[in-house]
C-alpha cells in the first residue's frame, strides 16, 4: 500500500512541477521527429499563437508525409481544431491499423474539442460495441445532452477491468468537469465503488462535491480513505 501510495503522490508532483527546460527545436523538425514520446512532450509545451493553429490546421489537410500528420494530429488533442470538423471526423472513422492506429487515436482526441451532430453520433455509435469505452466517451465532453448520464452509467456497469474502468474513469472525469449537473451522481457513484485508483476516486469525489451531490454515507467513507487529498475532503456532519 505505501508503494502505491508514493507512486499516486508522485504522479501529482508531476503535474505540478515546472517543466523542464525545452530543447531548442524548431517547430518543423518537431513536426518531423520520429521520437513519439519527445514529440509528445515538446509539441505539448510548445507556444502556438493563433496564425499559427491556423496555419497547422490548413497543412494538415494537405500534408502527405506519415509522420507529420500524425504529429499535427497530436497537436489538435490540446488545441482545438479551428476548421471544419468533417476532415478529422473522417480520420477517426478509418479502420485502425498497425501503420494508422496512433494517427487515428489522436484524431479521436481531437474530436473531444469539436461540437457537431455527427461527432455525438459517432461517439454513441461506436460506444455501443467498443471494448475501449473511454477512448470514445471523450467525445462527449464537447457533446455531452442532458440524459447521457444514463448511458455512462450503464458503460461503467458493463466492464470490469481495471485499466478500462480507470480509462472511462478520467473520460466521465472531463465530461463532468466541462458539464457540471447534479445527474453526474450516478455514473460517479459508480466509479467510485468500482474503482482502486485513489487519484481518480478523488477527482470522482471532488466533482461530486462540487455538484452537491455527494451522498451522506460516502462523505463519511472518505474520512478513512488511504488517499491523504480524498480524507481532506471529508466535510464533518
Amino acid at each position: 500500500m505505501r508503494r502505491y501510495l508514493q507512486f499516486v503522490q508522485a504522479t501529482l508532483d508531476l503535474r505540478v512541477a515546472p517543466a523542464p527546460p525545452a530543447a531548442a527545436s524548431s517547430l518543423e523538425s518537431l513536426l518531423h521527429t520520429t521520437s513519439r514520446a519527445y514529440g509528445r512532450f515538446a509539441l505539448r509545451r510548445k507556444a502556438l499563437q493563433p496564425p499559427e493553429i491556423q496555419q497547422l490546421a490548413e497543412r494538415l489537410l494537405t500534408e502527405e508525409n506519415p509522420v507529420v500528420r500524425r504529429n499535427l494530429l497530436h497537436i489538435f488533442t490540446r488545441v482545438k481544431f479551428p476548421l471544419d470538423y468533417r476532415p478529422i471526423l473522417a480520420l477517426a472513422r478509418q479502420k485502425m491499423t498497425s501503420g494508422n492506429r496512433l494517427a487515428t487515436e489522436y484524431a479521436i482526441e481531437d474530436l473531444q474539442h469539436l461540437r457537431a451532430p455527427a461527432i455525438r453520433a459517432f461517439a454513441l455509435q461506436r460506444l455501443a460495441s467498443t471494448t475501449q469505452p473511454g477512448r470514445y466517451a471523450g467525445l462527449l465532453v464537447s457533446n455531452y445532452e442532458p440524459g447521457d448520464a444514463a448511458l455512462l452509467t450503464a458503460l461503467v456497469g458493463r466492464f470490469h477491468n481495471e485499466h478500462t474502468v480507470e480509462a472511462l474513469a478520467v473520460s466521465c472525469v472531463d465530461i463532468y468537469r466541462a458539464n457540471p449537473t447534479p445527474e453526474c451522481a450516478a455514473p460517479l457513484l459508480a466509479l467510485y465503488h468500482k474503482m482502486n485508483c485513489g487519484l481518480h476516486r478523488k477527482e470522482v469525489v471532488q466533482l461530486l462535491l462540487e455538484n452537491d451531490v455527494l451522498p451522506t454515507e460516502v462523505n463519511e467513507e472518505i474520512a478513512f480513505d488511504s488517499f491523504l487529498p480524498t480524507r481532506q475532503l471529508h466535510r464533518p456532519a
